[in-house]
């Protein structure tokens, strides 16, 4: 199924991956991280950053921040 044409925008898109990220992240929300140039994020735990870096190779945590 392909997303609805307002996640092929450019600009900044916010996605929440859910308490357990892959499991509760929704389908717009994966492949809004798919599709991204470059994507940043914050999670607790350091299986979902490496599920979140398999996603995307950009991928860069904000923990530092």
């Amino acid at each position: 199924m392909q997303p609805d044409y307002q996640w092929d925008t450019k600009g900044l898109t916010i996605v929440g991956t859910g308490i357990r990220a892959g499991l509760q992240t929704t389908p717009e929300a994966l492949a809004s991280i798919h599709r991204a140039r470059k994507v940043l994020f914050l999670v607790a735990d350091l299986l979902s950053q490496e599920w979140i870096r398999s996603l995307n190779p950009t991928a860069e945590s904000m923990q530092r921040c």
